[in-house]
């Protein structure tokens, strides 16, 4: 561009000697920004942050055009000259798209944060069901939302309310069975689930619960079974090998605990009730350093602390942990749905 604001090109390049020479000494300097762009790329690249590498790319592209170029390039013929300014020019709007894309990026990021928040559920769905009493996904939605939020009795109102509206859904006499176990009505939640099971058709997560159920009511037997119709369905389903460990765990059978809940925990790591029950069943035979590490791996240092804490508060007297448990599963913790 010249200090006239035309651009250079075949039909102008006249105006090389009548002031475009100055845009050329101008953008010499481009020279130095372009190898501190080649340095960034190299640190984008090596700090391994995938939404950089297209950026690190560009960088780079720029950086190794200027590199193939010759001073006498630009001598032989200026219209070189142009040509390599405009493509610097469409790689610098690339850059730009770029940084607009890890803007985007970063918003859905915050969004996706903020819909974590059950009470941002609360609130949608209880506006939802107030205009809609038969909606089946928002009541199922209010319901669940009322657990997150500590509010069971009110969850079990809800979910009757819309199971007496919609007569025989099962998915809202599952949602119903799940909260009255939550509440801890656990003999009244086993004949819902049953009423929601489908002998036909049969559902390996109502399977799974009724066997949670099962379990809390200490016919661990019976409760093994159901998990293992379920797994039938779903092999190896993390959230059914979790709740098999439990049982193993409330009946005090350790090393089947264990071993079940690192098949669960192999196939969702991530997943915070897994890694506890597993960190629990491993500190209930002894081993309290190995628990501690399995709750705090791969977690911020404020959230490994408070794991720990949790932990050594279950384990702190191994007479009384087993009861611990026990009453952490009675109020619905821990139990994978």
């Amino acid at each position: 561009m010249s200090k006239h604001g035309i651009s250079l090109n075949g039909e102008n390049i006249s105006n090389w000697f009548d002031g475009g020479f100055q845009d050329y000494l101008k953008h010499q300097t481009w020279l130095g920004q372009f190898r501190t762009l080649h340095e960034d790329a190299g640190d984008l690249i090596d700090g391994a942050q995938i939404l950089k590498f297209h950026q690190a790319a560009n960088f780079l592209a720029v950086t190794q055009i200027f590199k193939s170029l010759k001073a006498e390039e630009f001598n032989d013929d200026p219209v070189n000259y142009t040509r390599i300014l405009n493509a610097f020019s469409r790689l610098s709007r690339g850059a730009l798209v770029f940084k607009q894309y890890e803007d985007a990026c970063a918003r859905l990021e915050a969004a996706r944060v903020a819909k974590l928040d059950p009470r941002r559920d609360l609130a949608t769905y209880r506006e939802r069901h107030r205009l809609n009493p038969k909606d089946v996904e928002a009541a199922l939605q209010y319901g669940k939302a009322l657990r997150a939020t500590g509010q069971k009795s009110q969850a079990v109102a809800v979910l009757e309310q819309a199971s007496i509206a919609n007569p025989g859904n099962p998915q809202l006499l599952a949602g119903y069975g799940r909260a009255l176990a939550d509440n801890g009505n656990f003999q009244q939640a086993f004949d819902v689930l049953s009423r929601a099971h489908d002998p036909e058709d049969p559902d390996w997560r109502i399977l799974s619960a009724q066997g949670a159920v099962l379990d809390q009511l200490d016919r661990h037997d019976e409760a093994r079974q159901y998990y293992a119709s379920a797994l039938k369905i779903a092999p190896e389903a993390p959230s059914v090998l979790s709740n098999l460990g439990l049982s193993y765990l409330l009946s005090n059978e350790l090393p089947k605990a264990e071993e079940t809940l690192r098949r669960a925990h192999g196939k969702a790591e991530q997943d915070p009730r897994i890694r506890t029950n597993l960190a629990v069943a491993v500190g209930l035979q002894g081993r309290v350093a190995e628990a501690e590490n399995i709750v705090k791996a791969g977690l911020p240092e404020d959230q490994a602390t408070t794991n720990v804490t949790y932990l050594k508060r279950l384990l702190s007297r191994k007479e009384n942990a087993q009861a611990s448990v026990d009453k952490r599963l009675a109020k619905g913790a821990g139990r994978s749905e």
